[in-house]
């Protein structure tokens, strides 16, 4: 790097510094693009994209959140099958003619298809239902009002709004969780082979092997995926489907090196921060994605490396600027489609006056986006094992929402299907064996209950015994281990160990401490509280210090739960996510009622009130409800003393 670079950077080893904790973080990102894909296809029953700026390790702010789920028991030909129709699928048949280059219309041939056996074969009279009357063409329109229908009794419903509503090829939901909105696309699609009018990219000759043939064989052994959308300007546009490369894109995204990974976000910070705001849906991030792609393929190996970050940007930058000038940006797969040809001139015009206007300081707006960067990347324990932690969440949420059904039998398979799943990948180790561990204790829990049910009487061995798989979840973290435990020692009537046990966990909740919950956290966990000169600690010692996950209330453990919590999940008909600080109080609240200790039963009564109306930290409206309850509760309990004082 020259000596005038350097000073611009200050230093050559902040460039560094930078490039080493982005690459560690964008292969942490990947790894959790990888986790949820494999965790909630299975956990759906069927295939699963996990696409969009996050799955590539771009991480800015309004990033997508995009699942494409594959149609069960579809796929589709580029020709037709001359043979007899498979056993396992139903057939489509792709046709070009009359279409725009990347686009299809999807030919249903009933007599190849003896029976439906898709998952549409619900809907009317299948496929052949998705049809409009005089054609064999299936209409993306009918398929998406499918999905429509569908998709409510799919998704999870816990934190989701009711209303659903299309957003291209996609449905849009939204999940609010602790006052923040996270909207989420969901498409539906199906499942092709590597089409013929692709088959130039597979042959292509490319100077300076990139993607490499080992790659290129692997993106078309994985297919690609017909979405429901047709080209802007068609006729008929809703009998057209688009093809969808995402599967190969995210892997071409995944084999980036740290530069171009950088480059690709700074240039995606800078369109989301500059650009995007005065011209909004015209030039979308995906252009930035495909004109990498171009770029790389067509660019010396040597060219991305750590000193020509700057002329890497610039070179990505003039590229834009080209397209805009000719109009037209080629689909990398596709090249005939030129994604730009539904845009409007004129406005494409002023988004290139505009990016001129920023040709001459170019590398000082590039080092202004890499200078906030680095300050987003402080090395300390939560935000190294975050991503990882996020995932934690999300796999409990998808895991204990399942659970909400009364029928114990139902409760175990749920479990050991959850187990059978986190087994089954090598991904985030640390993680899965803690969510594993959890789910051994819920087991105890369930098992433990169902013998209640069956007996009056608890056995004294049959305590000790699940109190001692408790005491092993003690050391996972606040909520999945030792509130648990306290939970078991208040139904057991050990109030004044739980109480011991209770005090310790308050304390341990000092400033330091994150509260995850599902997709959020309760503040950013780049503090500076936080020591950065010890050594990073390990997943569990973070987990142990730092988090605080919910805790989750189970329908068929209500016998277990306090009083105040019994009727809320059968009035909800669902799961429960409680705040762990909020949790404590309510179970010293019952332990001093229980012991009949009347003014602590009051005093942590005013905690609770004043904890659950913190609307920062909760958004739902349990909380209320417990504290309601308490209220009766202990309203119940100071009639007595009440008329005793005054000689009643």
């Amino acid at each position: 790097m020259s000596t005038e670079k350097c000073e611009a950077m200050n230093e050559k080893s902040d460039l560094s510094r930078y490039l080493s904790l982005v690459s560690e973080q964008i292969e942490r990102r990947i790894a959790r693009s990888k986790y949820l894909t494999y965790f909630l296809s299975n956990k759906f029953d069927r295939s699963i994209v996990f696409s969009g700026r996050r799955s590539e390790g771009v991480s800015i702010a309004q990033s997508d959140t995009d699942f494409m789920f594959e149609a069960k028991g579809v796929f589709v030909n580029d020709m037709p099958n001359l043979g007899k129709s498979s056993d396992q699928v139903t057939q489509l048949v792709m046709d070009l003619t009359d279409v725009h280059p990347g686009y299809t219309k999807l030919l249903f041939e009933n007599d190849r298809n003896d029976k439906d056996i898709s998952e549409f074969a619900v809907y009317g009279n299948g496929l052949h239902s998705l049809c409009p009357q005089g054609t064999n063409f299936v209409s993306n329109t009918f398929v998406l009002d499918y999905w429509n229908s569908q998709s409510a009794s799919i998704l999870p419903d816990q934190h989701r709004e009711k209303d659903l509503h299309f957003h291209g090829p996609c449905v849009l939901t939204a999940y609010t969780i602790m006052m923040t909105r996270h909207e989420i696309d969901v498409a539906i699609s199906f499942k092709s082979k590597w089409p013929v009018v692709a088959e130039e990219w597979i042959r292509r000759e490319r100077k300076y092997n990139w993607p490499s043939s080992c790659m290129i064989n692997q993106i078309k052994e994985q297919g690609i995926n017909l979405v429901p959308v047709g080209h802007a300007n068609s006729p008929n546009k809703e009998l057209e489907w688009r093809l969808s490369f995402s599967k190969a894109e995210r892997l071409l995204v995944w084999s980036f090196n740290p530069v171009q990974q950088i480059c690709m976000n700074v240039m995606k910070h800078f369109f989301n921060s500059q650009i995007a705001p005065k011209f909004p849906k015209l030039f979308p991030s995906y252009f930035i994605k495909i004109a990498m792609f171009w770029i790389i393929e067509e660019t010396e190996n040597c060219f991305w490396i750590e000193e020509n970050l700057l002329p890497c940007l610039n070179a990505l930058f003039e590229r834009l600027v080209v397209y805009l000038e000719e109009k037209k940006i080629d689909n990398y797969f596709i090249p005939a489609d030129n994604m730009m040809d539904a845009k409007p001139e004129d406005k494409l015009n002023s988004l290139k006056l505009e990016l001129l206007k920023y040709k001459y300081n170019c590398n000082s707006v590039w080092l202004q986006i890499l200078n906030i960067g680095m300050s987003t990347f402080d090395k300390n324990d939560i935000y190294y094992h975050h991503i990882q932690i996020n995932c934690l969440s999300i796999s409990r949420f998808f895991i204990y929402t399942k659970l909400f059904d009364l029928d114990y039998q139902t409760c175990l398979r749920n479990l050991e299907g959850a187990r059978t799943i986190l087994n089954g990948t090598d991904i985030f180790p640390v993680m899965r064996r803690h969510l594993i561990s959890e789910i051994n204790i819920t087991k105890a829990c369930l098992q433990f209950h169902n013998d209640c049910n069956k007996s009056k009487v608890h056995a004294e061995r049959d305590i000790k015994c699940i109190e001692k798989k408790l005491q092993t979840g003690c050391a996972l973290n606040n909520s999945t281990g030792k509130l648990i435990l306290c939970t078991f020692l208040l139904y057991t009537k050990q109030y004044q160990e739980a109480l011991t046990l209770l005090q310790d966990i308050e304390d341990q909740f000092t400033d330091l401490v994150v509260y995850y919950r599902i997709w959020e956290r309760s503040k950013k966990p780049n503090d500076e509280d936080y020591d950065l000169s010890k050594p990073r600690s390990s997943f569990e010692d973070t987990m142990r210090t730092y988090i605080a996950l919910d805790v989750i209330v189970l329908p068929f453990l209500l016998r277990i739960y306090p009083l105040s919590v019994q009727s809320i999940p059968t009035a909800e008909e669902q799961v429960l996510f409680i705040h762990p600080v909020l949790y404590t109080k309510v179970l010293k609240f019952h332990c001093h009622h229980m012991l009949q200790n009347h003014d602590e039963c009051q005093t942590v009564f005013e905690e609770m009130k004043t904890y659950s109306a913190m609307k920062q930290y909760h958004s739902d409206l349990f909380s209320e409800n417990i504290v309601a309850n308490c209220e009766k509760i202990l309203n119940k309990a100071c009639i007595p003393i009440f008329n005793h004082k005054k000689g009643t």
